[in-house]
């Protein structure tokens, strides 16, 4: 599954919170999906490597990570979502994004994700993440 296939998945499955695709060259670093309470960006890889090693993410920008920082600073609903091969689907919040992922390894992203799946997220689960509470508590200590 790519990138683009994943944002097929997590469209369908935020349906009722109103999700939006998003290409933004002007303004680099914006997340792949808006939905109507945020912002959420997506990333994929292949296989999780070795237990104890950083987990690293091409393609995962600074701009991409101050957006989430700044979003949640701010208040604001900013989370990054990782799919690893077809089996792990992790949610994070845009500060332990930010800070974080694609420097910590597979223990720690597990440990302190918002939520994990195995495969995808169940019908209404990722909704309900999302939807929890007024903005969920950071995880970042």
């Amino acid at each position: 599954m790519s990138e683009q296939s994943m944002r097929t998945v997590v469209l369908e499955l935020l349906k009722s919170l109103d999700p939006y695709p998003v290409e933004n060259p002007a303004y680099p670093g914006t997340p792949d999906v808006n939905y109507r309470e945020g912002w959420i960006e997506l990333k994929e890889i292949d296989h999780w490597g070795i237990s104890e090693t950083p987990v690293l993410l091409k393609h995962y920008t600074p701009q991409q990570r101050i957006f989430l920082r700044k979003r949640w600073a701010a208040g604001g609903h900013a989370y990054l979502l990782l799919k690893v091969g077809s089996s792990d689907w992790l949610l994070f919040d845009g500060a332990y994004a930010h800070a974080e992922v694609g420097f910590a390894a597979q223990g720690e992203l597990r440990k302190h994700s918002l939520a994990t799946w195995k495969k995808r997220p169940p019908a209404g689960e990722l909704v309900k993440c999302l939807t929890a509470s007024p903005r969920m508590k950071s995880k970042l200590k």
